[in-house]
Order: structure tokens, then C-alpha cells, then sequence
């Protein structure tokens, strides 16, 4: 019999909280996604039927994603983001999650969370299984109900589309660092206030690398990355100067790894992560 490990984490006394490790054999997995489709079809409601959301924004693992973040599973789906005041942020779900499963109905090649949460309602309370700084940990959510496609309550796929921004760069601002441009296939400056308020930034304290030049021969191209996105943190670690962004990517070339995981800002946009593969040589 095959079985399941993971840690459920729990509350002891209302003081902390305890790691719980939980034993499932597949069989019980198994059987618990067929409840939920056979409790779907009993109801026999339409496609059009209200169903519950958790009011996330997530995305399929590609290979780079994968390797960035060695991932155990590889149908394991990535949180770009997080509705404020939905579901997912009332359980406690964060951006960088990799969500696992729904009351032990996994994420697999065939069944996404879309088509998992499809067979819910509104108001229905579920356990969500994330996969966290390699801890999986087991959160309790009641679903909000779905608003119409394009919404991010609408557990949307993650939107990375373009929108062209006009990057100041004094000459004083641009420091180089001469290993970025040959490990990473750009060049970046480190944010500032003042450049925040030529960019009509919301927030202008931001510690962030701005990309300046970006090698068309690059992975980073090739996933999108252009001259004025903001890199906030790689690999899940603040990058606020390019002294940073490049202790990262030392970091990962000495341990072997050649995928990155990036959170990138770009103006008038939510943050997403996009996993590069860094440059051989």
C-alpha cells in the first residue's frame, strides 16, 4: 500500500504552533477526490454553477520553476499572488506557495486546482495543502464564491503581459558589477526614491534592482524580462542592489543549480515570479 507524509500544523492550548506529522495511504486520496466529483455530479448543476475560489493567482511549473525551487511534485502549482481579504489570504496562503492539494485531492497531470475547486460551492470549508520552504503545511479555508472570468478571484492563471516603462538612469546611479552581465545576461541599478516618482511608482521606498540592459541572447529575454522590470528578491531573498542579485546567483552556481527563481515588478502590474535559467559557460 502506498502511503502520503506531510506536516499538519496545528494549534496546542492556543499558545503555538506544532508540526503534526499525518500518514494517508493513496487509496484514502483516491477516494476522497471521487467524493468530490461524485458529490458534483449528484448536484448536477451546470458549468455555470456557483463554485468556490480562493481568490489566487496561480501558475503551472515549467522546467526553470521547477529546478529553481526543487520541487518534489512536478504538478504542484505556483501562488503569484494572493487576493487581499479572499479565502487564500484568510487562511493564511502566501505568495511563493506551491499548492499540493484540495482535502487530499491532489494537483496532478489531469486535474488542475481550477477543475478541483469546479467541483465545490461557495462557503464550503476545505483544507489546502502548500508546499512552503519545503515544509508542506495543511491550512483551513472557506471558499468565497467565484466572480467572473478575468478577476483574480476567479483563480486566474498568472498574466505576465507588457507594458513598456521609461527607465531613468543617470550615469552616478549605474554602478557596475562586471560578473551580472555574464551570469545573469543583464545589467541593473539599484532603485531609488527619486526614480520611483519619475516612474509614478505607488510606493517609492521600494528596494528593488531595476534592469537596464537586458541580452536578447538571454534566458531572461527569452521569458519575457526587458529593460525596466524591478527585481525584488531572487530565489526568495531581497535583491535591493545588483551586489545582491549577484551574491544570489554565486550562490546557486556553487551549489550546482542553473535555474532562478525571480519576483519581478513591473509597473502598473502585480509582482510575479518567473524562473530563469542562468547563462552556461
Amino acid at each position: 500500500m502506498r502511503f502520503s507524509l506531510g506536516w499538519r500544523w496545528t494549534m496546542r492550548a492556543g499558545l503555538a504552533v506544532v508540526p503534526v506529522l499525518t500518514v494517508l495511504p493513496q487509496s484514502v486520496i483516491a477516494q476522497t477526490c471521487a467524493r468530490l466529483e461524485q458529490h458534483a455530479a449528484l448536484a448536477g448543476l451546470p458549468n455555470t454553477a456557483p463554485f468556490g475560489v480562493l481568490g489566487l493567482r496561480i501558475q503551472r511549473l515549467d522546467p526553470d520553476s521547477r529546478e529553481a525551487l526543487n520541487a518534489p511534485d512536478p504538478f504542484v502549482e505556483l501562488v503569484q499572488s494572493v487576493e487581499q481579504g479572499g479565502a487564500g489570504a484568510k487562511a493564511g496562503i502566501r505568495p511563493g506557495d506551491l499548492v499540493m492539494a484540495v482535502d487530499q485531492c491532489s494537483i496532478t497531470a489531469g486535474r488542475d486546482l481550477n477543475q478541483i475547486l469546479r467541483l465545490t460551492q461557495p462557503g464550503q470549508a476545505v483544507e489546502v495543502q502548500v508546499l512552503r520552504a519545503g515544509q508542506t503545511v495543511a491550512v483551513s479555508a472557506v471558499l468565497d464564491p467565484a466572480l467572473p472570468p478575468g478577476s483574480l478571484n476567479h483563480n486566474a492563471a498568472s498574466d505576465t503581459d507588457v507594458v513598456p516603462v521609461t527607465v531613468p538612469m543617470p550615469p552616478a546611479a549605474r554602478r557596475a558589477v562586471p560578473d551580472l552581465w555574464r551570469t545573469f545576461g543583464a545589467e541593473g541599478f539599484a532603485m531609488r526614491p527619486e526614480f520611483a516618482r519619475q516612474m509614478d511608482m505607488p510606493v517609492q521606498d521600494i528596494a528593488a534592482v531595476i534592469l537596464s540592459k537586458v541580452d536578447p541572447a538571454s534566458n531572461l529575454s527569452a521569458k519575457g524580462l526587458m529593460r525596466g522590470d524591478m527585481i525584488l528578491s531572487a530565489d526568495f531573498i531581497p535583491v535591493g542592489a545588483p551586489e545582491d542579485l549577484q551574491r544570489v546567483i554565486d550562490h546557486a552556481l556553487a551549489k550546482g543549480r542553473r535555474a532562478l527563481l525571480l519576483r519581478v515588478l513591473r509597473r502598473l502590474q502585480n509582482p510575479v515570479y518567473i524562473a530563469v535559467r542562468l547563462p552556461t559557460f
